[in-house]
């Protein structure tokens, strides 16, 4: 696994070069940024199957996915050129957990119907939006991981006074950054 962790992050490098997955200030930050990050979901997914919208890079589905290999991960972005780097880290990594699909959630039908336990999302939109997007595809008892990173004060007060969802923030240490990171958990009522 840390293998194929240090392929993914020399992947992500190279690529980046053409693709700009992640800023130029972030490329030293990688590691604890991008991939410890991502990692600090883990105790939250829950579920055999799980589906990262606005996938991007493959954060956070491509690190779950390689310390979860019993998970189904379905990676989602709208930008095609995105999920051809993400078929190609599958292909390099040998992920067979992992699919991806170019698709855009707010168009209809963009997904067939599925019962996905776990939904995250980093850095796609605030969660209202996000939970608009997504909670037609949420199973019975699943729940939606928004990654706020420091937005979370922001969001706060929108969030509890929406009532589609019962909603609770998740403060995670992240080893090699300072500031800490929340996730916020969403689930129906």
């Amino acid at each position: 696994m840390l293998a194929q962790l240090h392929e993914y992050c020399e992947l992500v490098l190279t690529w980046n070069r053409s693709f700009n997955f992640i800023s130029r200030k972030d490329i030293g930050r990688l590691l604890p940024r991008h991939i410890l990050d991502s990692l600090s979901a883990l105790p939250y997914v829950r579920g055999e199957r799980v589906l990262d919208d606005g996938s991007g890079a493959g954060l956070p589905g491509i690190p779950l996915a390689i310390v979860s290999p019993e998970v189904r991960f379905d990676l989602c972005d709208r930008a095609e050129r995105r999920m051809r780097f993400l078929e190609q880290v599958c292909l390099t990594l040998g992920l067979s957990n992992v699919a991806c699909k170019a698709a855009d959630l707010g168009a209809p039908h963009a997904l067939e119907a599925r019962s996905y336990a776990t939904i995250t999302a980093r850095a796609l939109a605030k969660p209202g939006v996000v939970w608009g997007l997504v909670e037609p595809l949420l199973g019975p008892t699943g729940r939606v991981l928004c990654f706020l990173s420091t937005q979370g004060a922001e969001v706060g007060a929108d969030i509890n006074a929406d009532e589609r969802f019962r909603a609770q923030l998740i403060e995670v240490k992240v080893p090699g950054l300072a500031q800490a990171h929340e996730i916020l958990s969403l689930e129906r009522p």
